[in-house]
């Protein structure tokens, strides 16, 4: 059946499964395994002379410790920071040093990425929720098979799109507010299968949510109950 199987691995449990699995498949077919194991390329940090991060000064350090305050402190921005350290003529060496110190926050960080796996999961798990939120707020512009951002003008394509933000907002607060109450529950229940199911549940789906039709804002009193759709959850599990 199988002559040849190709088994991607990054040395997680999961990957080792799938790689057990291709041992078993290929024993009963008398099948070949390759495994495959790529290793991500990282930038390089040093600089031109070889340094990682290049010294800076006792002067430009007080500087910078100026500068972190003043951003802290809300009395400057980031932009207007930057834009005038780059006006000067000449390299200016208060704009070097706080290369040289974000070179030294990105080498730890990277270093912390090559050493804690359970960071890098955290890292890929935000980045998913954040491309399930760009699809969910796509699926929202193009409710009732409109597939075109309403409007002529450039105002009114802002005001569609920051309409879909708010319902895509708005939807990632029903699931969060809902997910966080089962997670309290299953938690101090000891409901160990349900607390996973929770925890690998992104808050950013919209699968159960009708999309379709006309969104309209209560004038009265006779507000949705969620209370009463966690009490429904709590008892499916």
């Amino acid at each position: 059946m199988f002559k040849h199987i190709l088994v991607p691995t990054d040395g997680s449990k999961l990957s080792l499964k799938a790689l057990d699995m291709a041992a078993q498949m290929a024993a009963s077919t008398d099948a070949k395994v390759s495994v495959l194991h790529v290793t991500p390329t990282y930038p390089t940090m040093a600089g031109g002379d070889g340094y990682m991060v290049r010294p800076i000064t006792p002067k430009e350090w007080d500087n910078l410790i100026r500068i972190l305050v003043s951003l802290d402190n809300k009395h400057t921005s980031q932009a207007l920071l930057i834009k005038k350290l780059a006006s000067y003529k000449q390299y200016n060496q208060t704009l070097k040093a706080l290369s040289e110190y974000n070179r030294a926050i990105q080498l730890l960080y990277l270093l912390d990425d090559v050493n804690d796996e359970t960071l890098r999961q955290h890292v890929q798990g935000a980045l998913n929720i954040g491309e399930s939120f760009h699809q969910m707020s796509r699926s929202i512009a193009t409710m009732n098979g409109r597939d075109s951002v309403k409007g002529r003008s450039e105002l009114d394509f802002t005001v569609w799109n920051e309409s879909a933000k708010l319902i895509a907002n708005c939807l990632l607060f029903y699931n969060a507010f809902i997910l966080s109450a089962l997670l309290d529950h299953y938690r101090s229940s000891g409901n160990e299968a349900a607390l996973r199911r929770v925890i690998n549940t992104s808050p950013a789906a919209w699968s159960h949510i009708n999309l379709s039709g006309y969104f309209q804002f209560a004038s009265n009193d006779d507000r949705y109950q969620i209370e009463q759709v966690i009490d429904a959850l709590k008892r499916v599990a």
